[in-house]
């Protein structure tokens, strides 16, 4: 097992995986799994099954079972009851916060 950490990373890493220090903040993530004709598919199905990310906090508390949380509900997006004159009478102003001086 891997764990890509960022450059000022100063945490202990878990005795069974191996630290890659990015030079960066940022990071991604790409695993590309080659097969050798259809025949081959199931086995890079099996290949890819096998491959997990998760934050190392996720990891260490809830070790290689981790299962990623259910996404939450969004909330509802406004909807105005005003008539449909008076919502067109309302005109937003568009400004940047950080271009006033």
């Amino acid at each position: 097992m891997y764990v890509v950490t960022g450059p000022a990373f100063a945490g202990d890493i878990p005795g069974d995986m191996i630290q890659v220090r990015s030079r960066t903040k940022i990071g991604i993530a790409v695993v590309r799994i080659l097969a050798n004709g259809a025949a081959d598919l199931p086995n890079a199905v099996q290949a890819q099954q096998g491959f997990t990310v998760m934050p190392l906090s996720a990891y260490l508390r809830a070790g290689p079972g981790y299962k990623v949380p259910p996404l939450r509900p969004l909330m509802a997006l406004y909807e105005s009851k005003a008539s449909e004159d008076i919502r067109d009478h309302y005109c937003p102003v568009n400004f940047r916060i950080d271009s006033i001086d």
